[in-house]
């Protein structure tokens, strides 16, 4: 199936229903994509280089040789040059940087795969352009003149079904912490803090499973996250287990995730085998 790149950067984003095999082809698509928009891109300003540096070139000449004609031709290449360099920036604006989210919608898939029917079809939703939601603004009275302003986006959303029935839901969504304030010299600065918010939520089958609410003392016990994840509250009702977890390191998303799957499952495991009158 081919990437329409006008159709990503209307849309923002990629959208489809497709097994995870397809998935992983298609973002190798939009990958090969974003290098054909970053080399377009680069040989636009090229040529706009050239055009302006002959039309400065050709402007000395007319001057010199005093040809009207040559200084009109060299007018009108400095504009064409101008042109030229500004579209580049609005050439495949906006698709040029998000090769981590690509990454991550990989490892994420790859996780899933091994317990998944390759034939299995998943709800899929990867942020390719997006602006982030301002959710909060408030004082920031540590400094003066001080404001912070959080922001959110999602970056990417799968469901669908696993071997044993179960139906996965995985969201990661961005938070950004900016705050800006006046320092001892008077200048504005600014810093920003990025996290990155996981949730988890598995539907399992209560005939296979039974009732893991009896496992929920342990579920603390039993989920482990990276280093700079904080796990959340967990959440177990008679159909479905919520997990959460916030991230501060972008690189150690994947594994959280592969790390809560795990940790819920050894839950769901507990609970199969105390129903089946284990010790």
């Amino acid at each position: 199936m081919a990437i329409d790149a006008a159709q990503l950067q209307t849309r923002g984003a990629y959208e489809a229903q497709v097994s995870l095999t397809a998935l992983l082809d298609d973002l190798n698509r939009i990958r090969d994509l974003l290098d054909r928009i970053v080399s377009v891109r680069s040989e636009i300003r090229m040529f706009s280089a050239f055009a302006i540096v002959a039309a400065i070139l050709s402007g000395v000449a007319a001057v010199v040789f005093m040809k009207s004609m040559l200084g009109f031709a060299a007018l009108a290449g400095f504009i064409t040059g101008i042109l030229m360099l500004v579209y580049s920036f609005f050439y495949g604006s906006g698709l040029t940087n998000p090769r981590d989210r690509l990454e991550m919608m990989k490892g994420v898939a790859r996780t899933l795969q091994p317990d998944v029917d390759p034939q299995s079809l998943f709800s899929v939703r990867l942020a390719i352009k997006s602006k982030p939601k301002l959710i909060s603004e408030e004082t920031w009275l540590a400094r003066p003149s001080g404001k912070q302003k959080l922001y959110e986006r999602e970056i990417l959303s799968l469901e669908g079904k696993l071997l044993d029935g179960t139906v996965c839901s995985e969201c990661v969504r961005e938070l950004t912490r900016k705050r800006t304030f006046q320092n001892s010299r008077g200048k504005f600065k600014s810093k920003t803090r990025q996290r990155y918010v996981v949730t988890l939520r598995f539907a399992y089958p209560k005939d296979l499973y039974g009732d893991p609410q009896a496992a929920s003392s342990a579920l603390q016990e039993e989920i482990k996250v990276p280093q700079s994840a904080r796990l959340g509250e967990p959440r177990i009702t008679e159909k479905a287990i919520v997990v959460k977890a916030v991230v501060a390191q972008q690189q150690e998303v994947v594994q959280t995730i592969a790390m809560l799957s795990l940790g819920v499952y050894r839950i769901l495991n507990f609970a199969r085998h105390a129903g089946a009158g284990g010790p």
